[in-house]
C-alpha cells in the first residue's frame, strides 16, 4: 500500500506541476478568447443577426427563477411542447421530470443544479432562441465528462444549420471545426483546420501534444493499480 501511495503521489505532482507550467499558455486562451467572443457579438449584433437578448444569452448561465422562466428568456413565447422537446435534446428533460418539471425552481447561480446540468440548461435556451449565428464561450468547462460530450454532440449537430463560433482551452473540442484560430499574445499566430495546424506544427500543435499527453497521463498505471 505504502508503495502505491507513493506512485499514485508521484503522478498527482506530475500532473500538477504540467497544469502550472502551462497556466500562462492557458489564460492568454482565454483572455483572447473571451475577447473574441465580444467582439462577434457586438458585430453580429450590429448586423441585426443576434438580438439583444441572443447576445447576452452566451454570457449568462442561470438566473433564479424557474426552468421555464430561464427558457423563455430565450423565446418568450415558447410554447411547453418546445421546452420540453429542446429539454429532452439535451438529456435534462428525465432529471426535471423527478422534480417538478419546467416549474423547477432555479436557485441564484444555479446552486441548486450541477455544473453539467447548469450548462445545459443554458444551451436548451439556447436552442430555443433559433438565431442564425451561435457563440458558445466554454460551454463545457467544470463539467463531467458525460455532460461534455453530450453538449458538444448538440453543438455539432447544431453546426450542420447554423455559424458556430465556438471558444475553448480543451483543444479536442475543436479538432472537427471548419477554421481553427490560434491566440497567442493577444493576437491571431495561426489559422486553418486541425490537421492543417497539427501539420504545420507551432504553437497549435504544441498545445494540443502537450493536452493529450496531459489527459493520458497515470492511465496505464491506472489501470495496473486496478488489477
Amino acid at each position: 500500500m505504502d508503495e502505491e501511495s507513493q506512485r499514485f503521489r508521484r503522478i498527482t505532482m506530475k500532473v500538477l506541476t504540467m497544469q502550472l507550467n502551462s497556466t500562462s499558455v492557458m489564460d492568454i486562451i482565454a483572455y483572447g478568447g473571451a475577447a473574441v467572443g465580444m467582439i462577434v457579438t457586438l458585430s453580429e449584433f450590429a448586423k441585426g443577426n443576434v438580438s439583444f437578448g441572443g447576445a447576452l444569452m452566451f454570457c449568462i448561465t442561470g438566473f433564479a427563477g424557474t426552468v421555464r422562466d430561464n427558457l423563455k428568456m430565450g423565446k418568450p413565447d415558447a410554447t411547453e411542447e418546445e421546452m420540453c422537446a429542446v429539454l429532452e435534446k439535451v438529456n435534462l428533460f428525465g432529471f426535471l421530470q423527478a422534480q417538478q418539471g419546467l416549474d423547477t425552481l432555479v436557485m441564484e447561480k444555479g446552486s441548486n443544479f450541477s455544473g453539467g446540468q447548469c450548462q445545459r440548461l443554458a444551451l436548451a435556451r439556447a436552442l430555443l432562441h433559433d438565431t442564425p449565428v451561435y457563440i458558445f464561450d466554454e460551454a463545457t468547462s467544470n463539467i463531467d465528462m458525460e455532460s461534455e460530450e453530450m453538449i458538444m454532440e448538440v453543438i455539432r449537430e447544431l453546426a450542420k444549420t447554423k455559424t458556430i463560433l465556438l471558444i475553448s482551452h480543451r483543444l479536442a473540442n475543436v479538432v472537427e471545426t471548419d477554421r481553427i484560430y490560434m491566440l497567442e499574445n493577444g493576437s491571431v499566430v495561426q489559422a486553418g483546420t486541425h490537421w492543417e495546424l497539427m501539420a504545420e506544427g507551432g504553437a497549435y500543435e504544441r498545445l494540443y501534444r502537450y493536452q493529450s499527453e496531459l489527459e493520458a497521463y497515470g492511465k496505464e498505471d491506472g489501470k495496473v493499480v486496478a488489477e
